[in-house]
């Protein structure tokens, strides 16, 4: 962590024990609290650092309205929008409703000046472009592209008929190899083929499919009406085989499919099997070797892994293989998981029922009682902890992210923080919580922190939680203890839900969803959502299991509409929505969403529920709310 050299003189002279066993050479950072008086004040998805615009950042006081205050705490715009977001370059999307669609929004500065005024606005954010109405602007309010909105790029020969080669105009189509071969693939009259950057034709025109070049520089063609595959160097037909034949990027030789079982093997240019066909396919695993895929009746899959020359690695039958880094490897037998080295030697050992990835150098471990976070050398980085270890993230209702898989590229700031650390909060054996800063890049512990707490900015400032729920700034330049309320503000049990006809497309389908809004957001029926998406990229099953109190869904699964699905909008005036006790788990993993239950009926956010399955949830005037499942879930 570099921040300034006051930042390092802070560091205590000696580890002091914060109630349990910190990891090795942690040191306790000194610090000062401020009073935890607010609601919420926001921190990046991105770095878990206090986001920080022109001095001021997005908070909300214990009436749940937001404004922008400075670090000292000073009121720069009052408390007055039920929901505010940074957009970057000093500039705020604010609204009138929590989850920022259906009502009014707008955007101000830093000093609360309009820059678009109120009103009914589609108002997105997304790769540090900001959409309104349509229409796309950089954080300085410059023209900008959707393509740059959505990370997207048109940078081929044809996409957007401008050439970017110079032989483009002899083929209807020219695309890069998508599994990241040096080759173009070209098109022509139903036909394909393939050439170099320089437009040299490696496979000319002809009617068959063509993959990748292999590490030999083999290209295969493969024709679906014949059922042979041709196999090309230089531009040269080298050989043909009466059977279907693949090259990859990642492949050394040659796949073949058995014209029997229709499994798939590996073998030579000259047709020396090296691989056995006894598999469903066999990629390439980011390592230099083959992993080998088969498939069981329930749709699950098992992996094994051999090297090019054919020797087996892994055996057949793992339902998890990954490859993390320095030749070790994520292993699950269907029962635990460890990390074993490519030569064979236990990481660590094959004893744990849950593993998750923070980063490839954090790997979270959960025994069956406790977790615990260690490296890739199995040193302790978070100790065993009861509770699930968490990323510091302040969102109401949900100030810890256990989104842990996306750790890694959350670290990546909008705010120009360039450090590689994360905050990782635990739970110690007196109840009190700590944090513990790691580098992902060096994999080593920086410091720690009392209480759960955000990454301090250059200049020592930080956000923590306190026991009572609420947040308040800390600095890492003084040494008092948090000033904390004497009794903590409790949740809100109960709030008036009101039916609402507010219109709901998916994928441009117009649904009948049964909806009430709560404190200016709209709620759903996840079993609407589920026979919504039915059929999608992102439909799910759902379930309920009784032992955990808790709606579970799991994603690829189809849902069977139910009688009372999608019954419209409902009847009656407004109703008393009760804060449930259920949770939500989607594939095993809970997720954290503000719940109300109606009649029985359990409703959730939308855009709770689109983060969670990754689609896009948007807003105008003209089309209402609406889904779009092949976009991807954007704030």
């Amino acid at each position: 962590m570099k921040l300034n050299r006051k930042f390092f003189a802070v560091l205590l002279a000696m580890c002091m024990m914060l109630g349990t066993v910190l990891p090795i050479s942690a040191a306790e950072l000194k610090a000062a609290y401020g009073e935890a008086s607010y609601y919420d004040i926001a921190v990046t998805s991105y770095s878990r650092m206090l986001l920080f615009q022109n001095g001021v950042v997005a908070a909300a006081d214990s009436s749940k309205q937001y404004g922008l205050i400075d670090a000292t705490g000073k009121v720069v715009v009052p408390f007055q929008y039920a929901g505010m977001w940074a957009l970057g370059g000093g500039m705020f999307k604010v609204s009138d409703t929590v989850d920022g669609y259906g009502g009014n929004s707008g955007i101000i500065d830093s000093t609360g000046k309009a820059v678009v005024a109120m009103g009914r606005h589609s108002i997105g954010y997304n790769n540090q472009i900001i959409e309104i109405d349509g229409e796309y602007f950089t954080t300085d309010m410059k023209p900008s592209t959707s393509d740059a909105f959505y990370g997207w790029s048109s940078d081929n020969g044809s996409d957007d008929n401008t050439p970017q080669y110079s032989f483009a105009n002899q083929y209807d189509d020219i695309w890069e190899d998508y599994r990241g071969s040096s080759i173009l693939h070209v098109s022509k009259d139903g036909k394909q083929g393939a050439v170099d950057t320089n437009g040299k034709v490696l496979v000319p025109l002809g009617d068959y499919e063509v993959n990748g070049m292999n590490q030999n520089g083999y290209i295969s063609a493969y024709s679906h009406s014949s059922g042979t595959t041709q196999v090309f160097k230089n531009g040269s037909l080298v050989k043909t085989f009466d059977k279907e034949v693949a090259t990859e990027v990642y492949y050394r030789d040659l796949a073949f499919r058995d014209g029997e079982s229709e499994k798939v093997g590996m073998m030579d240019i000259n047709g020396k099997v090296i691989i056995p066909a006894n598999y469903e396919s066999i990629n390439g695993d980011n390592n230099g070797n083959l992993l080998t895929v088969n498939e069981g009746e329930d749709w699950s899959y098992t992996y094994g892994l051999y090297s090019y020359d054919g020797k087996v690695i892994f055996k057949d039958g793992y339902e998890q293989l990954n490859y993390l880094k320095d030749n070790k490897y994520k292993l699950y037998d269907g029962t635990h998981y460890g990390v074993t080295a490519l030569n064979g030697t236990a990481v660590i050992p094959m004893k744990y029922v849950d593993m998750r990835l923070h980063t490839m150098d954090f790997i979270e471990l959960y025994d069956g009682k406790n977790y615990s976070i260690v490296d890739l050398s199995n040193q302790t980085i978070v100790p065993a902890t009861t509770e699930r270890i968490q990323l510091f993230h302040s969102i109401p209702g949900n100030p810890l992210s256990k989104d842990l898989g996306d750790a890694m590229w959350m670290a990546a700031s909008y705010d120009g923080y360039k450090e590689s650390e994360l905050p990782f909060c635990y739970k110690l054996a007196d109840g009190s919580y700590a944090t513990v800063y790691a580098d992902y890049n060096t994999g080593k512990v920086t410091g720690t922190l009392a209480n759960r707490a955000s990454l301090p900015n250059a200049d020592g400032i930080f956000v923590y939680q306190a026991t009572n729920g609420l947040f308040g700034f800390g600095n890492l330049n003084g040494d008092s203890q948090p000033e904390v309320p004497d009794q903590p503000t409790p949740p809100a049990q109960n709030a008036a839900a009101n039916p609402t006809n507010d219109s709901l497309t998916a994928d441009g389908e117009l649904q009948s969803p049964t909806v009430y809004k709560i404190n200016g957001s709209n709620y759903f029926k996840i079993r609407d959502l589920a026979a919504i998406l039915n059929g999608t990229s992102k439909q799910f099953s759902v379930g309920y299991d009784a032992a955990l109190n808790s709606v579970t869904a799991t994603t690829g699964e189809g849902y069977e509409k139910q009688e009372g699905d999608l019954a419209g909008a409902p009847e009656g005036g407004e109703k008393t929505a009760v804060i449930s006790n259920d949770s939500i788990y989607i594939d095993g993993e809970k997720v954290e969403a503000e719940v109300y239950k109606i009649d029985g009926n359990n409703y959730f956010k939308l855009r709770d529920l689109g983060k969670a399955l990754d689609f896009y949830v948007g807003w105008t005037a003209e089309r209402g709310v609406y889904i779009e499942t092949a976009e991807p879930y954007a704030e």
